[in-house]
């Protein structure tokens, strides 16, 4: 299985989502670059839909 990266956007977007926790496990979300992850979850919750 392949995993890409997800551009989240700007700087004080990233920031923003990472302050909310994971939407799947409730976790709370770091920041990789222009990447969200979840410790428990990877970067899965924030990939597109359908990919």
């Amino acid at each position: 299985m392949e995993k890409f990266g997800v551009d989240e956007g700007t700087s004080e977007e990233l920031e923003k989502k990472a302050s909310e926790n994971c939407p799947k496990c409730g976790s709370k979300v770091e920041v990789h670059g222009k990447t969200l992850v979840c410790p428990r979850c990877g970067s899965e919750p924030f990939e597109p839909a359908g990919k």
